[in-house]
């Protein structure tokens, strides 16, 4: 179908008779002749282009403007240009309870592989606040981010290969690249608001903690003094203990004889032994042994013992 081209001189004439045509007939466009609304209708059209313009013209100037060039895979996974960022907070992932075996791992291979680069490694934790059972506080710590490690470098090619070597380190937290060559993560730098908020938190945990652990530490103290005070009154108001003497009735607790009674006849202080009468099927028995092998018992008198005071 060819496009009907109407020239404005043409145009114009065609107004003008249309309207001198309505305006001797009196007579609604409804009423022209199909020929004559066709030239009616390319007239408005043209109007309309005159004042608005094409659409066509603008879909195409919309698509014609210039969008930021999308970056070449090289450029994307090149981790050199991170350097360009300086002395930055990286995070790390690293299987649960395994941060302080990469943090170790860190501090070797920096001195090692990099004498001259400034680093910092930190695995952020605050007290545990766990009491043992005499009621003080542990020295337990709790991580605030179990399976992160953070690590503060000017990044690199050569540093992040050597990080990522570490065998406890499972990668950088960042963005993926998303290229067709490799879905490698891209490092991201921890903001300084947010490593400036979380300084603040561990220094406040701190503070608030060391208060607490001085307080609870009085109070053990005194709890302690008061046990001791208590210990020290009983002992001095308790009888003195029997001692171990001849003829004093002790508890055999080993040997050949334990759980049997029997009655001191002679103590040897040098050899440490002692000679005893024990009553072994009704019959007493001679028997020697260490001093520490038997324990006194109260009321020791040899006579509490029938049968054993006298000589076999």
């Amino acid at each position: 179908m060819q496009k009907l081209v109407v020239s404005p001189g043409l145009r114009k004439s065609a107004v003008c008779k249309l309207q001198e045509r309505e305006a001797e007939t009196n007579l609604k466009p409804d009423n022209l002749s199909p020929k004559e609304r066709r030239k009616l209708r390319n007239v408005r059209r043209e109007e309309l282009k005159e004042k608005k313009g094409s659409w066509k013209e603008e879909v195409e100037s919309k698509l014609d403007v210039k969008k930021k060039p999308l970056k070449g895979w090289e450029e994307i996974l090149d981790i050199d240009r991170l350097a360009t960022k300086g002395y930055q907070w990286w995070m790390l992932s690293v299987p649960k309870n395994n941060e302080q075996k990469a943090a170790d791992q860190l501090d070797i291979i920096f001195p090692e592989r990099f004498p001259r680069v400034k680093y910092e490694v930190l695995s952020p934790s605050i007290p545990a606040r766990r009491k043992l059972k005499d009621g003080r506080f542990s020295d337990a710590r709790q991580r605030l981010y179990p399976g992160c490690l953070l690590v503060r470098c000017v990044l690199n090619r050569e540093v992040y290969d050597a990080i990522r070597s570490i065998y406890q380190v499972r990668d950088f937290f960042g963005t993926k690249a998303n290229t067709s060559v490799s879905e490698m993560i891209i490092p991201a730098a921890v903001s300084i608001v947010e490593m400036d908020e979380l300084f603040r938190r561990i220094e406040k945990e701190e503070a608030e903690f060391k208060i607490l652990n001085e307080v609870n530490n009085k109070e053990v103290d005194e709890r302690e003094r008061l046990d001791k005070e208590i210990t020290a009154k009983k002992e001095a108001e308790a009888p003195p203990p029997p001692k171990l003497e001849e003829g004093a009735l002790v508890q055999i607790n080993s040997g050949p004889f334990i759980n049997h009674t029997g009655v001191v006849s002679d103590i040897d202080h040098d050899d440490e032994t002692l000679h005893l009468k024990v009553m072994v099927f009704g019959k007493p028995t001679a028997a020697k042994m260490r001093i520490e092998q038997v324990s006194v018992l109260e009321g020791a008198n040899s006579k509490s013992l029938v049968g054993l005071a006298e000589d076999p």
